[in-house]
């Protein structure tokens, strides 16, 4: 390996091993015996116990590699052999600290700790991990790129926080041989500093993006991923013509990008808020279906998660081969996954398969007790806008994790829960109030950390609306939630009214057919007591009967017609939760519903005059006369 300065004789060779000779043929033929006895897991144990005292540092480094490399079934076939190299590798640490260490060059320190941290198998004496840091801090003018990002690599993967003197010295030679970093070594380098959250220097980031520059045509597509992954995971911007280089490499290997590559590619994108090219977008997609059998559960979770984050929906063939893999390794879904994968079908309002909803609330259930606030939040977000009810148990367990956690929730977390409310509330108000209590003091705490942000005011107001228009949900509310209306309903009411609001094509159809019918009609009505916007208001009195009091809305006197366009509903076209939401509290106010759904207004538009308003008698006029319900008349 390299040792700078190796040790003196020793004892002298035992029988059995060989030896003989001067210390230095000694030591190579120790060398050589311990690479061959790495063949046999128990020859190579009982070598280790037998000459441990004949090592030099040489010896004592490569028995540490080889031991730390007896990993397979094949070198340890029994408990016994494991007990072995356990006991071979707490006395050859103690020989190595007290001994070794402090002969041990660049190359051996860093050689050694990236073996540890490349194994995983064994947790090294931290005298060891401390010796091993000092000679480091010794020899730094000695590191080469390799040995620098290997080091670095090693304490980011073993999650142990190097000494700042150490990073210090590391970044100093890094800068002073960069020019002869490759592409490996800047991505090592780079992903180091992002696991250890540990921001590099200016002057480093700096040499590590021109040095990419010149070398960016050798990148593999691991490292075209951790280098993107990096600068997302430290908040950092990539120039733009580093993204450019490493995008056009991408596209020239991207048929050898793994499964991981891919995800950490369009997470970064995703985090970096940067859009990928059409072309990086269509060529990682076609992979991705290519290797999907590779995807684990965060790599399914962090997948969905970049194409909702940004605002592109995946092929169908992704998706169902992303929802196929998702139930095959179903046991390896964590709180964050599940609630990833449910954020992301919300976000990206497509409606998840029975059986994936089924698997996730399954699994929901197994590992309720380790979900944080953000994952409980993101769960009841999603399963509201889907407009889906969560089975009962799910939701008792998500309240009672709620309870037990309540106070790590921000307001965030709260309002996002209490937006949910609003729709859980339409078939279990008991259940939704239950949740509203276990979190009742960070919800009442909300008033003291305004100012909210206006869609976050928005949340407020519709569920203080909820709140006052739902007898159900009202009844079990403490007076401290209630008292909401008060301290935060004004202002969450503006917030919620003053929203900008855009009148369709279509929609100015409809008022004009209306019209035409002879119906006295306002538009983009706003409800006194609710806030919400009626897109066109039809009275129950003809135009010429009209009193010119159009301040007043009386709503036994009319119909409330909603045109929902796209967004009002999901791709599968049922109604999405905040359709609903809105239906449920005007229904509750008294208001007459009528829903005109995009697509029906579009097969009518184009013809005659006549049909449009034949469709609309229709609607104001249904032949039953069962009142619509939150649903509306469709």
């Amino acid at each position: 390996m390299g040792v700078g300065n190796t040790s003196g004789g020793g004892p002298r060779a035992r029988g059995g091993w060989g030896g003989g000779g001067s210390s230095r043929q000694m030591h190579i033929k120790i060398n050589k015996d311990l690479l061959a006895a790495a063949r046999s897991g128990e020859y190579l144990c009982a070598m280790v116990v037998e000459r441990l005292q004949d090592f030099d540092a040489v010896n004592a480094a490569t028995a540490y590699k080889s031991l730390l490399l007896m990993r397979s079934a094949r070198d340890m076939r029994t408990a016994c052999d494991t007990r072995a190299r356990n006991e071979a590798l707490v006395s050859l640490e103690k020989v190595l600290r007290d001994q070794h260490v402090q002969a041990f060059g660049a190359r051996d320190c860093a050689n050694t700790l990236h073996t540890l941290a490349k194994t995983q198998g064994w947790r090294p004496c931290p005298d060891l991990m401390c010796a091993l840091e000092s000679r480091a801090l010794q020899v730094q003018g000695d590191f080469n790129p390799q040995d620098i990002a290997n080091m670095l690599w090693a304490f980011a993967t073993l999650g142990r926080q190097p000494e700042d003197a150490l990073v210090a010295w590391l970044s100093e030679r890094a800068l002073q041989v960069q020019g002869a970093f490759n592409p490996q070594d800047i991505a090592n380098t780079l992903w180091a500093f992002a696991t250890l959250e540990r921001q590099p220097e200016d002057a480093l980031l700096a040499g590590l993006v021109a040095r990419s520059l010149e070398v960016q045509g050798d990148f593999n597509p691991q490292n075209i991923a951790n280098t993107l992954w990096t600068f997302a995971r430290l908040g950092q911007q990539p120039e733009d013509a580093l993204l450019a280089g490493l995008t056009a490499r991408a596209l020239e290997v991207h048929g050898n990008f793994n499964s991981q590559n891919i995800v950490n590619t369009l997470w970064a994108f995703a985090t970096l808020g940067r859009q990928p090219e059409d072309a990086l977008m269509d060529r990682l997609t076609a992979r991705a279906l290519e290797v999907q059998g590779g995807f684990n559960p965060q790599d399914i979770a962090n997948m969905l998660w970049a194409f909702a984050t940004l605002g592109r929906q995946p092929e169908d063939a992704l998706l169902a081969r992303l929802t196929a893999r998702a139930l095959e390794v179903q046991v390896g879904f964590k709180p964050q996954n599940i609630a990833n994968t449910l954020w992301s079908f919300a976000t990206l309002g497509r409606q998840p398969e029975d059986a994936l909803i089924v698997m996730l609330t399954t699994r929901a259930l197994e590992v309720q007790g380790s979900f944080d606030p953000q994952n409980i939040a993101n769960t009841l977000w999603a399963f509201a806008t889907l407009a889906r009810q969560p089975k009962d148990a799910l939701l008792a367990g998500l309240t009672a994790r709620a309870l037990e956690v309540q106070g790590a929730f921000n307001p965030q977390n709260i309002v996002n829960t209490l937006w949910a409310v609003c729709f859980l509330s339409i078939e279990s108000p008991h259940m939704a109030c239950r949740l509203v209590c276990a979190l009742e003091p960070r919800i009442a705490a909300l008033a003291a950390v305004l100012p909210l942000d206006v869609e976050s005011q928005r949340q407020v107001h519709q569920f203080v609306v909820a709140c006052h228009v739902d007898q159900g949900l009202r009844a079990g509310m403490p007076a401290s939630i209630l008292a909401l209306k008060e301290t935060l309903g004004p202002v969450c009411h503006a917030a919620f009214v003053r929203g900008s609001k855009t009148v369709s094509k279509s929609q100015q159809q409809v008022r004009q057919t209306l019209q035409g019918m002879h119906l006295w009609v306002d538009e983009e009505v706003i409800c006194p007591r609710s806030g919400y916007s009626i897109d066109v208001w039809v009275h129950n009195s003809p135009v010429l009967q009209q009193t010119g009091n159009t301040s007043w809305l009386g709503v036994k006197d009319g119909w409330a017609v909603e045109f929902d366009g796209p967004t009002h509903f999901l791709a599968c076209s049922a109604p999405t939760g905040a359709t609903l939401i809105k239906r449920h509290h005007l229904h509750l106010l008294g208001y007459t519903l009528v829903s005109l759904p995009y697509w029906e207004w579009a097969s009518v538009c184009g013809a005659q005059v006549g049909a449009r308003e034949h469709y609309l008698r229709r609607k104001l006029y249904p032949s039953t006369t069962t009142h619509p319900g939150p649903h509306a008349i469709a």
